[in-house]
């Protein structure tokens, strides 16, 4: 026996667009759209995402036009907490930031180098330490 929803079936509702963009401009987060369309996290995504079986277009441009109207919203009550315009903690309004838009304290840089000749890698180190140490002796590439 099949189960599941009837092929060509589906929730979603061309409302939704303006529920959904009007939800997250709230401050509200996609986990907690998924709950208040009463759909599951999966078929919020099937919807969102652009190349999908199930991908609704105007609802994709919904959903970020409300994200971007959302963040806007939470960065609107950190600018009034900073200003004494509205009460609230501000450490959880930073806490609040740093989970939901990937803000930091710090940023950290990763540098990766590539070495296409080791041997003459360990040359240019050899004669580097060499000189540092106040080593005047005739250079030579130590042995391989």
């Amino acid at each position: 026996m099949k189960t599941g929803r009837p092929k060509g079936s589906t929730k979603y509702k061309k409302t939704m667009d303006d529920e959904a963009e009007e939800f997250l401009a709230s401050g509200y987060s996609l986990h907690a759209l998924a709950g208040h369309l009463m759909i599951d996290r999966d078929t919020l995504t099937e919807w969102m995402n652009e190349g999908g079986v199930y991908f609704k277009p105007s609802f994709s441009v919904s959903i970020k036009k409300g994200l971007d109207r959302g963040r806007t919203f939470w960065e609107e009550i950190g600018i009034k907490m900073s200003t004494s315009k509205h009460p609230g903690n501000f450490v959880t309004w930073i806490f609040n930031m740093k989970n939901r838009y990937g803000w930091a304290d710090k940023t950290e840089v990763k540098q990766e180098t590539t070495i296409t000749n080791f041997q003459d890698f360990v040359h240019s180190a050899y004669e580097e330490a060499r000189k540092q140490s106040g080593d005047t002796a005739a250079s030579s590439k130590p042995s391989a």
